[in-house]
Parts: structure tokens; C-alpha cells; sequence
């Protein structure tokens, strides 16, 4: 937990010999992977990283391209990590491995409807089905539906653990948690 706020080195970041790739979500609907330094600056990186429809705004603009978190089509990018040849694949998950999202009521479904209208009917696609592209990719990484050379592991937290609001600064609640 972290117990002080502390300035991000993001020069250090840039001097790093460790590849630094962020997966994106393009207004198309589509996946697409940006290179930290090389194809956008880190706090432009940490922008679209932290770009959720309706949870935190708007897409990013980098290039004349608008970019959204990744989580919309490659919620768990180890896939790609295949695909770029990597064997060894660390998953970390923030959340419980029995984890399920509450499904949303009719009339949130409306909203979120109505805010994504300007987007295309592929990125509304990625949007909606977030949750089951989590959950089937997550199912894939732990039943072993990878190619025989891949050794993934993943690190969750303890099942059942205590249920979190969506956002806390609550120290108190993230130490019981």
C-alpha cells in the first residue's frame, strides 16, 4: 500500500533497456500495441492506460488516432506476448481469480449506451463485452490453452478477499483487503 506519493521518472523510464508496451483500444474497435518512447511519450502512455469510457472519460488523441485502455479488446495482452515470442509470461491480476463483475442494470446499460453513441458499433462491441473477453481469456491462461512451449503464472490475490469500492483511498479498507 502505498503509503506517500512519489514523482514519476518517467526520463528513467525512457532510458530503461526493458521493452515498455501498452495495449490500446483504437475508437474502431480494434487492438493495438504503442512502444513507450519510441511511439509515445510515458505520461501519454499513462493517459490512454487509464482511459475508460464512461468510468474515466473520453479517448485519448496521439497522432491524429484516438486511443482507449487496452482492457476493451486485450484485457489479459499474453497472447500477444506469445506472438511476439516471449515463453516465460508473468499475469499479475488486481482482483481474485473467482472474481465476477456485477452485471449492469437496464438503465445503467442505457447510459452507457447513450454516452458510446458517437463510437463505432465495433468499439461498442469491445465495450460491452469486456467482462466475457476477461473471463475467457483468464479460463485460457489458467486451463493451459497456450501453446505447449508458453509457461504463464498468475499471481491474484486470496479468493474471497474482502470486497473493495471501485476506487478508495481509504487506507484502513486497502490494508483489510
Amino acid at each position: 500500500i502505498m503509503g506517500r506519493a512519489k514523482k514519476l521518472d518517467a526520463e528513467r523510464i525512457m532510458r530503461s533497456r526493458c521493452a515498455f508496451r501498452i495495449p490500446t483500444t483504437t475508437r474502431e474497435g480494434r487492438s493495438a500495441f504503442l512502444a513507450v518512447g519510441s511511439e509515445v511519450p510515458v505520461l501519454e502512455a499513462l493517459r490512454i492506460a487509464m482511459s475508460i469510457p464512461f468510468y474515466a472519460g473520453r479517448a485519448v488523441t496521439w497522432r491524429g488516432q484516438q486511443y482507449y485502455d487496452g482492457s476493451l479488446t486485450e484485457p489479459l495482452p499474453f497472447r500477444r506476448a506469445l506472438a511476439d515470442g516471449y515463453t516465460d509470461i508473468l499475469v499479475l491480476l488486481n482482483i481474485p481469480l473467482d472474481w465476477r463483475d456485477e452485471e449492469d442494470n437496464l438503465a445503467l446499460r442505457a447510459v452507457k449506451w447513450l454516452w458510446l453513441e458517437s463510437e463505432s458499433p465495433a468499439f461498442r462491441r469491445a465495450y460491452f463485452c469486456r467482462q466475457r473477453r476477461y473471463r475467457d481469456q483468464l479460463r485460457d491462461a489458467a486451463e493451459g490453452k497456450v501453446p505447449a512451449e508458453a509457461n504463464i503464472t498468475i499471481v491474484a490475490p486470496s479468493p474471497g478477499l474482502t470486497r473493495l469500492p471501485f476506487y478508495t483511498h481509504d487506507s484502513k479498507l486497502l490494508k483489510r483487503g
